[in-house]
């Protein structure tokens, strides 16, 4: 028997399995018998509800005659060679699991799990058996948490509200599909007000054209954005061109291409406003993407509180770094601006490195405080002219110790306490208070150690005149390696080198 005889009675087998309703209607997926042009030859139920009619509607089309506008998951538009019954003719290999976003009847999107096996079992192949499952509850609930995963992310990111914000607006369309993504706000309280539009991605036009004027008025409360901004109420249009009495909203949707719309209440850091996603996709806001997007929404609530949290901590921090560093310069005029003129060339030092952002603040911060423990040093002493006893050096050595106490207590970051306790160590082990050596001696109290010596001696002091910043910087040069961090040291001449300078000293910050 031939392959051609054997392939027809292989077709009238399927096409009589197609054909027995009982087993075939009570199957979940879909099925489809196409020839080699994609032409629908035969389907059960299923597959003619999923191509948006009956079956008398469907047989004898083929792929290209369904407005379904395919996609891949990533957005991008499947072309007719792409489809697995394609595929399987050229190939006359099986094709399974292939995710393909599809518009029904109603122009919403779908999402089918098509696959496809060729029904000879010799080529040529003229016959396709395909199927297709429904996953869009599978395919949204992934996209959902792939947003929502972004979105915590963001929480860790984000350096600022805007920030935030923006990037809220930007996951909503890259990882959500969504057609635009944008935040209004009323500033004043008053929602007959006109409404700011704060941030936005996507397909942006539509808002900054001509809508942009309907956003700012109260048109009979018509507007869904408006409405979900003045009743604190979620808001969806399902089709805009069901939207009656607005027609400049709807008019200028079909422009764009937009079909649907879901307004959400949305008060980022107190602030009133609505969170609006719109869909090129008709019903493309369920009961389930809604609860979904609602979530997200407060992930992003809570990011926005979590910047603005932390900010307040970095200001709260900063006052008490300069109300510290000026304890100790007031009780000692002739070291005015020392603990500032440290942290700035630590900062500095710490960049050259090429430390990260937020290690590099903490060490500048550290440089600013690290004498802190000279409060408990006698005033008479700390400005005394001639050199020092053995005990009355103690006293001032001990201002490490006292130092870290302080900051410790005060539960300043790391490594504040630390660089406060250590900064008088030396690589060589002849520091105090506890002679540490090599790498028992952290990287950010490397850093501060180089910029105090420089600083301290470029500056006068009661017991010595300056020394000049050559003698510092042939200071450090001489004791790389040895004495400071060889690293430190020649990311420290580098600076100064380039240019850099201490700004005019100065009780005041």
């Amino acid at each position: 028997m031939s392959s051609r005889s054997s392939g027809s009675k292989l077709e009238r087998e399927v096409v009589d399995l197609m054909n027995a309703s009982d087993l075939v209607s009570s199957m979940a997926i879909g099925l489809a018998l196409q020839d080699e042009h994609g032409v629908v030859l035969q389907c059960n139920e299923v597959a003619a509800a999923l191509f948006g009619g009956d079956k008398s509607k469907v047989l004898g089309k083929s792929i290209e005659d369904f407005p379904w506008h395919a996609v891949h998951e990533n957005g991008r538009a499947l072309e007719r060679e792409e489809w697995p019954s394609s595929q399987t003719v050229v190939t006359g290999e099986p094709c399974s699991e292939v995710i393909i976003g599809v518009d029904d009847a109603r122009r919403s999107r779908r999402w089918l799990s098509v696959g496809s096996f060729p029904v000879m079992n010799e080529a040529p192949f003229h016959r396709v058996l395909s199927s297709f499952t429904d996953v869009t509850n599978r395919v949204k609930s992934d996209q959902a948490q792939r947003m929502l995963n972004k979105v915590n992310r963001i929480v860790m990111n984000s350096s600022s509200e805007a920030d935030a914000l923006e990037m809220l607006c930007d996951t909503l369309v890259t990882e959500g599909g969504y057609a635009l993504a944008g935040i209004g706000f009323n500033d004043d309280g008053n929602y007959a007000s006109p409404m700011r539009i704060g941030f936005m991605s996507g397909a942006t036009q539509y808002i900054t054209g001509a809508t942009t004027s309907e956003l700012k008025s109260n048109p009979g409360g018509l507007s869904p954005i408006r409405r979900a901004l003045t009743t604190g109420e979620i808001q969806v249009v399902d089709d805009f061109r069901s939207l009656e009495g607005f027609d400049p909203w709807t008019a200028r949707a079909e422009e764009f291409n937009l079909r649907s719309v879901v307004a959400l209440p949305f008060d980022p850091g107190g602030q009133r406003g609505v969170l609006a996603i719109f869909d090129h996709h008709t019903y493309a806001f369920d009961e389930r993407a809604v609860r979904d997007l609602e979530n997200i929404a407060r992930e992003a609530e809570f990011c926005v509180s979590h910047v603005l949290a932390l900010r307040g901590l970095e200001s709260a921090l900063a006052g008490t770094i300069n109300a510290l560093s000026q304890m100790t310069e007031t009780r000692d005029p002739y070291t005015a601006g020392h603990q500032i003129h440290v942290g700035s060339l630590s900062r500095a030092i710490a960049a050259q490195l090429d430390l990260d952002e937020e290690l590099v603040n903490l060490i500048a911060l550290s440089g600013e405080v690290h004498d802190i423990g000279k409060i408990a040093v006698p005033a008479e002493i700390l400005t005394r002219p001639g050199r020092l006893s053995d005990l009355e050096y103690e006293m001032v050595k001990r201002h490490t110790t006292v130092g870290a106490g302080i900051l410790a207590d005060a539960s300043l970051p790391w490594p504040l306490a630390e660089v406060a306790l250590r900064h008088h160590e030396r690589l060589d082990g002849s520091g105090y208070p506890d002679g540490l050596a090599g790498d028992e001696i952290i990287l950010p109290v490397r850093i501060v150690s180089v910029a105090d010596v420089v600083e301290a001696m470029t500056q006068h002091r009661p017991y010595r005149p300056a020394l000049g910043l050559e003698i510092a910087l042939e200071e450090i040069q001489r004791g790389a390696g040895t004495i400071y961090d060889s690293h430190v040291v020649n990311a420290c001449l580098t600076l100064f080198r380039e240019g850099f300078a201490f700004e005019k000293k100065s009780l005041l910050r």
